[in-house]
């Protein structure tokens, strides 16, 4: 009925559901009328003011007024819309400013880009920190041929995929490294079979141990070591043993009891070798290998702790004879290193009250 004002306040007051669209319906009466101040402040409270009032104006051909609305505001919306009417007419300082002043930094960085400013586009990844602007500054460097560039920002854009992509196809095994260790675990694993190809086995190993294939990389450290005492340097021979030492003693420390027996115990030789007894002893009984470890232990006089006791205890569905043995054994070896009474405890469960009393 033309009656504005009581439909809104009926809005207001009974039927708040419609209140936005009451005034944005006064609005669009307003903007017919020709009262364009009124409308913008109805289009603002109906909330639709950041895609009718450019509209209204745009079509009215008052620029300027859109400018001056558009600097009165901080609506990254309105502020980027406003900034990407100015790129379309060729001004591109102007728009970078409105960019970033709605802090859109792939848009400064792509109209850098377009203009070919390279180094202040770099300078505004670096200052914001933003992934999907140095994902497009990335993307223009590849481009040009610059790929060192080009998979440092990638990097930086957290897209290691690209980054181990260029750094394969270039060579760059030294970037490869350095952002596989940063990527998933299927890329990780990925890049351990190209180096495992061209013979560097360190690297394969650390990205397999990394990238969870403890077998892999355990069967890669024998395997290493192996070539280690076929070097004909002796020099060069004793630091890949201490090298393959390093990083085998390091896969040990994440190998659990969903291993493999067969490489758990051959783990466990490995630091027998190495004189690494009590991480040893730990392996062979994830192994199930209790008589090895304690033969080890009465082998190497082995300083057996109270925890390490526990863990070679054998468990309860073991067969009972060889149970008995186990534990007599496992008491013979506390004894001469005379912990008595753990030592006594052992006799005890295997049956030997008399080993015991003594």
């Amino acid at each position: 009925a033309g009656v504005w004002a009581k439909a809104i306040k009926v809005a207001q007051t009974h039927d708040r559901i419609h209140l936005k669209n009451t005034h944005h319906l006064y609005a669009k009466h307003l903007e017919t009328l020709g009262e364009i101040d009124d409308a913008i402040e109805h289009y603002e409270l109906a909330n639709t003011h950041k895609t009718e009032v450019p509209r209204m104006l745009f079509n009215l051909d008052r620029i300027d007024d859109l400018e001056d609305y558009v600097n009165k505001t901080e609506d990254a919306d309105m502020l980027k819309w406003w900034a990407k009417y100015l790129e379309s007419k060729q001004r591109y300082d102007r728009a970078n400013k409105y960019y970033a002043r709605a802090q859109d930094y792939l848009s400064l960085v792509r109209v850098c880009c377009y203009k070919g400013d390279y180094p202040k586009a770099a300078e505004i990844v670096t200052e914001s920190n933003d992934k999907s602007a140095a994902y497009h500054l990335a993307r223009q460097l590849e481009s040009k041929a610059e790929y060192e560039d080009a998979i440092e920002y990638y990097a930086k854009a957290g897209c290691f995929n690209h980054s181990i992509r260029l750094a394969r196809k270039t060579g760059m095994d030294g970037e490869l490294m350095r952002y596989a260790l940063k990527s998933t675990h299927s890329l990780m694993l990925e890049c351990a079979q190209h180096f495992e190809k061209k013979g560097e086995l360190e690297k394969a190993i650390q990205l397999h141990h990394k990238g969870g294939d403890l077998s892999r990389a355990l069967d890669l450290c024998f395997r290493a070591g192996e070539e280690g005492k076929a070097a004909p340097n002796k020099r060069e021979a004793q630091h890949k043993n201490a090298a393959v030492f390093e990083m085998l003693n390091n896969i040990a420390s994440d190998l659990g009891h969903d291993t493999n027996p067969q490489t758990l115990a051959k783990c466990a030789d490995f630091l027998v070798h190495h004189k690494q007894y009590d991480r040893a002893v730990e392996l062979y009984v994830m192994a199930k290998k209790y008589i090895q470890a304690v033969e080890m232990c009465l082998e190497n006089r082995v300083t057996i702790s109270e925890a390490m006791v526990e863990t070679m205890t054998p468990p309860e569905d073991m067969d009972s004879g060889e149970k008995k043995a186990l534990l007599s054994d496992i008491g013979k070896a506390l004894k001469l290193q005379g912990s008595y009474t753990l030592a006594s405890k052992k006799y005890v469960q295997a049956g030997d009250r008399v080993r015991a009393i003594k």
